[in-house]
């Protein structure tokens, strides 16, 4: 879990805890399963039988994954040891409840999962997602009950400023695990287009997208290039549509440097500004070009070396480049302009709190 669990940036980050979660709900053993169709046909026959010995959530297990989940708590909260030393025994034993509490559904939406995103390389057909959303199902109680009580024992353990950091940490958290679980119910009904993922699918978040019928497939569409597209298309967006992106680097900035208030609404006054100004350039053209040049790079991984490590390659990098710049470019003046907001003592201020930071990993002579 690299990055904090912010209500602004849960959605987004939510899938990081999510993993951390299903891993302790993985199978304590791995036989016994129904998932697989072909073992009905003949049970007996080796190729169809599951092992009855599996992938155990041990106690160490338990106790490596709450280590680098309290790292990144006591760095976020700025917890003192103190306060580490009586959370972390809370976090392991609550993993080691919620993996023996519930350990055969975790293990049968494990299997499920791994056979299906293996199947179809990461993404799931119209046929694999309502089967996909009535595994996961019943795990949203679960889930929901282990967060609830998990933040609320963390909570005594904190300051009253730490614990109103935390809270709206677990709104973000919340807030995606209210997302993925809307998504999975017009899942289980079969509204799931192809290509779809269930936790990076912008397309499923839009009410207006997520009411309209799946648009049908080509029939006549290549199924290489329709893989390439389904791809891209769930992907493109982070390239062009920056917009969150830039309201986190300003929240980001307004932090680092301790903005007072005229300089953020300045801030937000050129957010709001380059904002407009993006409407005018990721036009609908732009969009379908940068798609077709990605798209045009996926499928030529798959050639030969001649095509994908040479100058087709180079070209194609290079007119993704020149497609781009008009959306590089502003990013670039945004962060300039609001970079030079701060007067010479907040930036004096921002940069020691590196230095000490850096300082306490080990490094010597930060480049501060």
């Amino acid at each position: 879990m690299r990055y904090p669990l912010t209500a602004t940036t849960g959605r987004r980050c939510f899938p990081a805890a999510l993993a951390a979660i299903l891993l302790a709900m993985g199978p304590a053993r791995a036989g016994g399963t129904d998932d697989a169709p072909e073992a009905a046909r003949n049970p007996e026959s080796a190729e169809n039988k599951s092992p009855e010995i599996g992938v155990r959530f041990t106690p160490a297990i338990a106790e490596a994954v709450s280590d680098q989940l309290m790292k990144q708590m006591t760095e976020r909260y700025e917890l003192d040891d103190e306060q580490a030393g009586k959370i972390r025994p809370i976090m392991i034993r609550q993993f080691s409840e919620l993996a023996n509490g519930h350990a055969t559904v975790g293990r049968d939406f494990i299997e499920h999962m791994i056979a299906t995103t293996i199947r179809n390389e990461g993404r799931f057909s119209l046929d694999d997602g309502p089967e996909f959303a009535r595994k996961l199902k019943p795990l949203f109680p679960i889930l929901k009950e282990f967060f609830t009580e998990t933040s609320g024992e963390f909570s005594k353990e904190m300051t009253l400023k730490q614990r109103l950091k935390f809270t709206g940490d677990m709104a973000g958290v919340t807030a995606g695990l209210l997302v993925l679980e809307t998504r999975m119910n017009r899942w289980e009904k079969g509204e799931v287009r192809s290509g779809a993922n269930p936790f990076f699918d912008r397309s499923q978040d839009d009410p207006e997208s997520a009411a309209s019928d799946p648009v049908p497939e080509d029939p006549n569409e290549h199924p290489d290039h329709r893989k390439a597209r389904q791809r891209v298309e769930s992907r493109i967006g982070d390239q062009i549509d920056v917009e969150g992106a830039w309201e986190k680097y300003i929240e980001r900035t307004i932090e680092y440097f301790d903005l007072e208030e005229a300089q953020q609404e300045s801030a937000r006054a050129i957010l709001k500004e380059c904002v407009e100004r993006l409407s005018h350039i990721k036009t609908p053209e732009l969009r379908a070009a940068m798609t077709e040049n990605r798209i045009a790079r996926r499928l030529t991984w798959g050639t030969k070396s001649a095509f994908s490590q040479g100058p087709w390659m180079h070209k194609l990098e290079k007119e993704y480049e020149k497609l781009r710049k008009p959306v590089t470019d502003l990013t670039l003046e945004l962060k300039g302009r609001v970079e030079s907001l701060p007067n010479s003592r907040q930036r004096a201020l921002a940069e020691e709190s590196v230095r000490q930071a850096l300082e306490k990993k080990g490094m010597g002579k930060p480049p501060v």
